[in-house]
């Protein structure tokens, strides 16, 4: 997935649709960590404190977390 040598210049055709697929993945797993905590609320509609409590309670994402935290404070 990564060009490593700068010689190649073009990287194989599957890679952008592997990326699309890691990406819906990875949306699709927020969004349901996420609606959990929407359904705790007794709500319908996902909000960012929902995707944030998402984040920091899963470890894997502790980078995004932070992220998400500084963007937060700057607002």
């Amino acid at each position: 997935m990564m060009k490593i040598e700068e010689s190649i210049k073009m990287v194989s055709q599957e890679v952008p649709y592997i990326f699309g697929i890691a990406a819906q993945v990875f949306i699709e797993e927020i969004t349901i960590r996420a609606w959990i905590y929407t359904k705790e609320s007794n709500r319908k509609i996902i909000t960012a404190d929902d995707v944030i409590k998402a984040l920091k309670n899963t470890s894997k994402y502790d980078f995004l977390y932070f992220l998400l935290i500084e963007d937060n404070q700057k607002l």
